[in-house]
């Protein structure tokens, strides 16, 4: 098994020895699913709050990246989602250059070249976040959810709520837009992967090809299971 414990919601993916995903679900208490499978080998990249694990249990760390060289000021304040998501986009696409896009309660960048060198990135507020911020810092704006967002989304809109997400969804997609042009015209053999909560929603939007693919955490993962000293 693997598990991302993330800041809005936990997902757990079961793999074949092989690696093919067998199945998938997300639960909403990480406490009572960890009791349930005390006795399974279970890799896990938590965000927040780490719950009690088992024996079989291992967290993701910077170990993992050992074959990667990382050039960052401070390698350890990188994130285990982060990590996870650099170790499936090298065990899955194995190309020299990629831009991951994880598009989740944060929008994250991360950055390899060179096959096995990882550059750095950015990070900026998800979607809901941005909803959420609106909502709470003002007196009159309501708030958005972004599973009320569809593609008939404008620029240009008639009502609050249409013009609250058009300025959410569409200030993030020309936000990834802009960054994806910018690497892909320094590195013109590069390939974005996106992932992510809001991976499928914002995938047929992005005017660049990309990879979307909503496990990439949970590949990391295993990689490092199979990797593992």
């Amino acid at each position: 098994f693997t598990l991302d414990i993330g800041n809005t919601r936990s997902k757990w993916v079961l793999f074949s020895e092989t690696g093919e995903i067998i199945d998938s679900g997300i639960t909403s208490n990480v406490d009572s699913w960890i009791q349930e499978h005390l006795d399974y080998q279970v890799w896990i990249s938590c965000v927040g709050r780490l719950p009690e694990t088992g024996p079989y249990h291992q967290l993701i760390s910077l170990q993992n990246l050992k074959t990667v060289e990382v050039g960052i000021e401070r390698p350890e304040t990188l994130g285990v989602d982060r990590i996870a998501g650099i170790l499936g986009a090298l065990s899955k696409f194995q190309k020299r250059n990629m831009l991951i896009v994880d598009a989740g309660s944060c929008i994250t960048y991360d950055y390899i070249i060179d096959s096995n060198k990882y550059i750095g990135g950015a990070i900026s507020p998800g979607i809901n976040f941005r909803f959420r911020s609106m909502n709470e810092y003002t007196a009159a704006l309501p708030l958005i959810d972004s599973t009320t967002i569809g593609s008939e989304i404008s620029h240009i809109e008639k009502n609050t709520k249409n013009a609250l997400q058009s300025g959410v969804f569409r200030g993030v997609v020309d936000e990834i837009d802009a960054r994806i042009n910018q690497f892909c015209k320094k590195f013109n053999d590069a390939i974005v992967i996106l992932t992510g909560g809001d991976a499928e929603l914002l995938g047929n939007q992005l005017k660049t090809n990309i990879f979307v693919e909503p496990f990439l955490i949970h590949y990391g993962l295993f990689h490092a299971a199979q990797n593992q000293d």
